[in-house]
């Protein structure tokens, strides 16, 4: 009788805090029963990672970026939510809604700047010069 290699035992710890001690599969730390949740368990931890990666890179987005962003993530889905159209109706007129609503508000916010930088540039006048009372009294 050839004697190998001797095979591992599986290093899962029982709730009990004991090992579980059944021979482990192949080139694995882990027995036939316990492989499974091992993988899922480390698909979760990939899966938690990538999901922070792209938390971190959304945070990073502005409104726009992120809006084109979900375009692209929802074309990819297209198949996917062709079996679903009042989903996939509601998601791209959500999205075409919120772009023109943040459209709107940029082009208000640079309104808003460009009547205070005149506001400033009327102020300035006024205190060279001591002109435009018309202005004065609207204030």
């Amino acid at each position: 009788m050839a004697t190998g290699k001797p095979q591992g035992l599986c290093t899962l710890i029982m709730p009990t805090g004991k090992l579980c001690g059944s021979p482990a599969v192949r080139n694995q730390k882990f027995c036939y029963n316990h492989i499974r949740n091992h993988r899922a368990y480390e698909r979760g931890h990939v899966h938690t990672r990538m999901l922070e990666r792209l938390g971190s890179q959304i945070d990073a987005m502005e409104t726009p970026e992120l809006l084109d962003f979900l375009h692209q993530k929802l074309a990819r889905l297209r198949k996917t939510l062709n079996r679903f159209p009042d989903v996939h109706y509601t998601l791209m007129a959500s999205l075409d809604r919120i772009g023109e609503i943040t459209q709107m508000e940029s082009i208000l916010r640079q309104q808003v700047r460009q009547n205070q930088e005149f506001l400033n540039k009327i102020r300035e006048y006024q205190m060279n010069s001591g002109a435009c009372p018309q202005v004065i009294s609207n204030q």
